[in-house]
């Protein structure tokens, strides 16, 4: 986030890519296994777009200074920054590594994987990418897929990693607007989801750990068994659904202000109906679907106990509750560090009309379709499936290519390469015999024969030692 230059931003980039695969494999389970090794794949693709951006870029410009691109004029290096970007923000069909890797992550993993990953990504794209029209159209794909997605879940944490897709779409179609006010919201939404998503992932998180259960159909009645849990659940999800007063309304309804304004790529009114829409799902999704099986409907569990919650859990979920009803309450508090400082009124009549319309619609629909809404046991398939799909024709494809060509390198290696080191060993072994081993021989026949000359000598009486002291010390002074 501090980043002045693109090298820092990668070195940073890829440490935090890294890192954040062991907070999957912390899990120690198979599939974690498994889903942290190609989360990590997926992410250093991103890595290398990045580098490779980086580098092309400073060939142009001669600069790694980290600032933002022109919109109306992308080069080719600008186009992978953005992929990488995208990669990172879990731009639909590029997203399937958060809605994988989260509900396998570790309990606290999760809550550390929703905050800075994503959150990064769109923090870059608001530094890079302003005013890309792309982006709208992007935005809006994720908003709608992720909404209807989170709808068909069952998984408790691979809903929450929908919405996060879904509400990732609102913060970019802000960042597209190329509006001080939607980028504003964008910032502003970002911010405050960081809290009010990492209370959730908190919240199901503790019913995960007191329940052992995740999966949203053997759950239910646990509101009067976790009153504290449901309680902050609801602050969290009335944060989401941008309840006034709550912190999620700032930024989503200025979004929607904004919208409403644009005349391209999308018309503003087409386009806040797309965005309203997938807005409606979401609080369906997120807002009535989850706590409503999770907390009050009927329990499959029969009266199994439940663990007993460690008090820096509670703890944790209670303070960023706290959070998300101030900022929600003071919204001035976060508004004059936007990145263009908002003076005006947060609780307008347009404002208002947005956090009370939306959540009336979603709770009318929801009393129409609960029955249909009723947890599935298999999950819709997503796009890790053609992730696979591509992994295995890019191995179906270069495979015979390669085994030929790894057939070629062996024989060339046992024709070629393994008769002259057999050669070389055979002449190596000659010199060692004939040469180095004669060598010390005739050395140590020259030692011996020396030894018996000096034994001759040596009588053993005084006088014969004092005679060949002093024909030594002549001879040496003669020379």
């Amino acid at each position: 986030v501090l980043a002045g230059d693109y090298w820092t931003l990668y070195i940073f980039w890829q440490g935090m890519t890294v890192s954040s695969s062991f907070l999957i494999w912390l899990n120690r389970k198979p599939e974690a296994s498994k889903t942290g090794f190609w989360y990590m794949m997926l992410l250093l693709l991103s890595s290398v777009l990045l580098l490779a951006g980086i580098l092309l870029r400073e060939r142009v410009t001669g600069s790694f200074i980290f600032g933002p691109a022109d919109d109306n004029l992308m080069w080719h290096y600008d186009w992978l920054i953005l992929g990488a970007f995208a990669i990172n923000a879990a731009v639909v069909p590029l997203h399937a590594w958060l809605t994988q890797g989260l509900p396998l992550a570790t309990i606290p993993g999760a809550v550390f994987l929703s905050v800075f990953g994503v959150k990064t990504a769109v923090y870059a794209m608001a530094r890079c990418f302003v005013g890309l029209d792309l982006l709208i159209v992007l935005g809006v794909i994720m908003a709608l897929y992720g909404a209807v997605y989170a709808i068909f879940s069952n998984n408790i944490r691979r809903i929450l990693a929908y919405l996060m897709v879904a509400q990732g779409g609102l913060m970019i179609t802000g960042i597209g607007m190329d509006s001080k006010m939607a980028l504003d919201g964008a910032v502003s939404l970002a911010y405050a989801h960081t809290f009010y998503n990492a209370l959730l992932l908190m919240t199901m998180g503790s019913v995960i750990y007191a329940t052992g259960e995740e999966l949203l159909g053997r759950l239910g009645n646990l509101f009067r068994r976790l009153p504290f849990v449901a309680a902050l659940t609801l602050v969290g999800i009335l944060a989401l659904c941008a309840i006034p007063f709550f912190s999620g309304f700032t930024g989503i309804s200025l979004i929607f202000e904004e919208a409403l304004k644009l005349k391209s790529p999308i018309p503003g009114a087409v386009l806040v109906l797309l965005l309203g829409f997938a807005m409606v799902l979401m609080i369906l999704a997120g807002g009535l679907r989850l706590p409503f099986f999770v907390f009050w409907s009927e329990s499959t569990r029969n009266g199994k106990p439940l663990r007993a919650l460690p008090k820096n859990m509670v703890v944790a979920m209670g303070m960023a509750g706290a959070f998300c009803l101030v900022q929600g309450v003071f919204p001035e508090m976060i508004n004059r560090h936007l990145p263009y400082a908002m003076e005006e009124n947060s609780f307008t009549l347009f404002k208002l009309g947005i956090g009370v319309l939306f959540p009336a619609a979603a709770f009318g629909l929801f009393m129409f379709l609960r029955p249909f809404l009723k947890p599935k046991t298999n999950e819709l398939p997503d796009f890790e499936l053609l992730y696979m799909w591509v992994g295995r024709g890019v191995i179906l494809f270069f495979s015979k290519p390669l085994s030929w060509m790894d057939g070629i390198w062996s024989e060339i290696y046992r024709t070629i390469f393994l008769r002259a080191f057999n050669f070389l060993a055979h002449i190596s072994d000659i010199f060692d015999r004939k040469g180095i081993d004669g060598v010390v021989n005739q050395t140590a026949s020259s030692v011996m024969f020396l030894s018996r000359i000096s034994t001759r000598l040596q009588s053993g009486r005084l006088q014969d030692q004092l005679a060949w002291m002093m024909l030594l010390a002549l001879a040496f002074f003669a020379l």
